[in-house]
């Protein structure tokens, strides 16, 4: 987001998407009936982060004032410098720490190319997963190197096609055709289509509606203008709209189109109360640094929390809420030095070797 300042709304709201995935996942050392009903569908972080980087490519490459267009060499680049080095570091890690005894096989091979190339493993009909790659959590990433190529490939186009092609493709293969395939709105996740060619369960999966929600915010924020009362009013609302949401109480069932609209409020209210931020983006607050490290925290997390299992186990410590406390502050510290070390550090060298 360079040369555009810093949207800390959204950024908050990665920590705390991040957040809502790590505790969806480690609920269960907190051994409460009460956690489990908090934090059950946690999972949703996830959709907020799709609409979040549909948002985040419309608004990094919209145009700039001084007429020059985004080269789709730097956009591209840019998005393998970001996602790329962590995750080949935590997938080396999980191999070597944490399963060194994996046996070389055809069968590991192509999972570890699939891994590495963000390709679906196709090894389950369940959706969206389809399979999951070495590090679970990165079948996301594979739906997020999905939707950067549609974009990678919409930049060769001029800005006013590109508006239409993107989400007209997002639309059709959200949507349209896999409604077509089955008969009806189609609009779950996990469904898995008769296709002629079954990776195309992942292509066409229902999760591209929300990377249409942020693209689509992403066109509406330069052409509306809120004023200042009226955005913190809506950010409010939407804030507990969304939790409403989230904790099931509204009874509305969770799909791509009741998870883009909520997900999409939530998103769309951040940005638009942005605009009223100070050019520097305002006081940096911790939810503002768990932002920034909202990636690592999202793909290391399942990796410590594992270590810290192990380390209580040899240590004959028999605690999952003390498991769970030291895990998520093991977490927040390891991930602020990984932003700052590798996903800082790294990407700088590389975006200045590439010239990016």
């Amino acid at each position: 987001m360079s040369g555009k300042g810093t949207l800390s709304n959204l950024q908050v709201m990665r920590g705390v998407a991040a957040l809502m995935v790590c505790v969806y996942h480690f609920r269960y050392l907190l051994e409460n009936d009460q956690a489990e009903w908090l934090f059950r569908n946690g999972w949703i972080g996830v959709q907020v982060f799709f609409v979040i980087s549909g948002f985040i490519m419309v608004y990094t490459t919209q145009t700039r004032s001084e007429g020059t267009s985004y080269s789709p060499r730097t956009f591209i680049l840019k998005r393998l410098i970001r996602i790329l080095p962590l995750y080949l570091i935590a997938t080396a890690l999980y191999l070597v720490i944490l399963n060194p005894s994996l046996e070389l096989s055809t069968e590991s091979v192509t999972k570890l190319i699939k891994s590495v190339l963000f390709l679906p493993q196709m090894t389950s009909e369940e959706g969206p997963a389809y399979g999951f790659p070495i590090i679970h959590v990165g079948w996301s990433l594979n739906y997020e190197m999905l939707f950067y190529l549609l974009f990678f490939a919409g930049l060769f186009f001029a800005e006013h096609t590109r508006r239409l092609l993107i989400p007209g493709v997002l639309l059709a293969g959200g949507l349209v055709v896999p409604s077509f395939f089955s008969g009806n709105l189609h609009t779950s996740y996990s469904t898995y289509l008769e296709y002629p060619v079954p990776v195309l369960n992942f292509l066409l999966n229902p999760v591209l509606v929300l990377f249409l929600t942020g693209v689509l915010i992403g066109h509406l924020y330069p052409v509306i203008n809120m004023p200042k009362t009226r955005s913190r009013i809506l950010l409010y609302s939407s804030i507990a709209i969304f939790t409403f949401y989230v904790l099931g109480v509204t009874g509305i069932p969770f799909n791509s189109l009741t998870d883009s609209i909520f997900c999409g409020l939530i998103v769309f209210a951040a940005v638009f109360n942005d605009k009223h931020t100070s050019a520097n983006g305002g006081n940096r607050s911790i939810m503002a640094f768990l932002g920034d490290s909202s990636y690592s925290i999202y793909l290391l997390h399942p990796i410590l929390i594992i270590i810290v299992k192990r380390v209580f186990y040899h240590l004959e410590v028999d605690s999952n809420i003390l498991i769970f406390i030291t895990g998520m502050m093991l977490i927040l510290i390891v991930s602020g030095l990984s932003f700052r070390y590798i996903e800082s550090g790294i990407s700088q060298k590389l975006k200045k070797i590439l010239n990016v």
